[in-house]
């Protein structure tokens, strides 16, 4: 879950000509949630979890495809079997002949039926808004790892960075990560209680009225399409919480 930004400066480095210091590296690591973060906030090992959002790339949705047709491939011989013993076998006898496409028909059932019959219990068991919150996440450290491409790429270039607008942006990430902790503890709390509990929905919304607000202060492009980004990630995580309180 969590980033890993593969070129990392010399720690040695300084802030000069647009060259990101460690420091600048060590206060993007900050703003990460690490995997053991999140297990402790949702309660739960995210990587157990059903997201078709894992699968939108051909090799994912492949892969995915066939472990569900093995398990299905493996587990029809021992269903059959049961099948045979306590329903065909009592009913239509031993013949051969009789039992013969009865058989065949399961071998091809039973595993469209596996296949059908987990799909359906994902789609029963999931936590929807933890889905969400999740994917909300995924899309923050991307925001993460865009600025620090940004920056990388600046100091390829020589070019200065300005540091109005690079502390806008990370008060932005900052804000949305504030947002993000809070509504996963909040969707823990509603998951193990199951009963109703008042949202505080107003700090969602102010951080998202401050995000909007920092927008303003930026101009420069690169940044201004991460905090368009965290804007649209802070909304979504209101969203989800709205989606809690109904």
């Amino acid at each position: 879950m969590s980033s890993d930004f593969q070129s990392q400066p010399n720690p040695d480095s300084e802030f000069r000509h647009g060259q990101p210091s460690a420091r600048s590296w060590e206060t993007l690591q900050a703003l990460e949630i690490t995997s053991a973060e999140v297990r402790h906030l949702c309660g739960c090992d995210p990587s157990e979890l059903w997201r078709s959002s894992l699968l939108q790339n051909r090799r994912s949705w492949l892969m995915f495809w066939f472990q569900e047709l093995i398990l299905a491939i493996a587990l029809t011989p021992i269903v059959t079997g049961g099948v045979y013993l306590f329903v065909i076998r009592p009913l239509l006898g031993n013949e051969v002949y009789t039992i013969l496409w009865p058989v065949l028909a399961c071998l091809v059932v039973i595993p469209i039926a596996i296949i059908a019959g987990r799909g359906l219990w994902r789609s029963r068991s999931t936590p929807l808004t933890l889905v969400a919150l999740l994917d909300d996440l995924d899309r923050y450290h991307g925001a993460l790892k865009a600025v620090a491409i940004a920056e990388e790429l600046a100091a390829a270039r020589h070019q200065a960075i300005d540091p109005d607008e690079r502390a806008a942006v990370l008060s932005a990430l900052e804000l949305t990560r504030d947002d993000l902790i809070r509504a996963f503890s909040t969707d823990r709390i509603l998951r193990e209680n199951r009963d109703f509990l008042a949202i505080d929905l107003a700090s969602f919304g102010d951080n998202l009225t401050a995000l909007q607000a920092l927008q303003t202060d930026v101009q420069g492009r690169d940044y201004q399409e991460i905090l368009q980004r965290t804007v649209a990630i802070g909304a979504s995580v209101r969203d989800e919480m709205r989606k809690l309180q109904h």
